[in-house]
C-alpha cells in the first residue's frame, strides 16, 4: 500500500484507503488493525469506516482542505452510525494531509 500511495498520490508511507475514480477502493488491513487498536475501534468497524471514506470519494467528496476534511468526517460518522445503528460510537477522523 505504501508503494501505491507514493506512486499514485505522491505521499510517503502506507495509507488506510486509496480510491480510484473507476470504482476501486483499496483498504490496507495492516493500517486498519493498527489504527483500530490506537482508537479503540474493532477491526471490522475500522474497515467499514475506510469503505465509507472511499465511497464518499467516489461520490465526489474531497478532503484536501481542513474544512472539506471536517465536513467529510462528519458525514462519515453519520453514515457509520446509521450502518451500525448506534449513536454512541466515535471513530478516528481522517487527518488533513498537505499534498506534496
Amino acid at each position: 500500500m505504501a508503494r501505491l500511495n507514493e506512486q499514485h498520490l505522491r505521499h510517503k508511507g502506507p495509507t488506510d484507503t486509496i480510491t480510484y475514480q473507476h470504482g476501486e477502493i483499496l483498504i490496507c488491513p495492516q493500517v486498519a488493525a493498527r489504527q483500530g487498536k490506537e482508537h479503540n475501534n474493532s477491526y471490522q468497524n475500522e474497515v467499514l469506516l475506510y469503505f465509507i471514506h472511499g465511497w464518499l470519494h467516489l461520490a465526489g467528496w474531497t478532503d484536501k482542505t481542513p474544512a472539506q476534511a471536517r465536513r467529510m468526517a462528519q458525514l462519515q460518522q453519520s453514515l457509520l452510525e446509521k450502518f451500525l445503528n448506534t449513536e454512541n460510537c466515535t471513530f478516528n477522523q481522517p487527518k488533513y494531509q498537505k499534498n506534496a
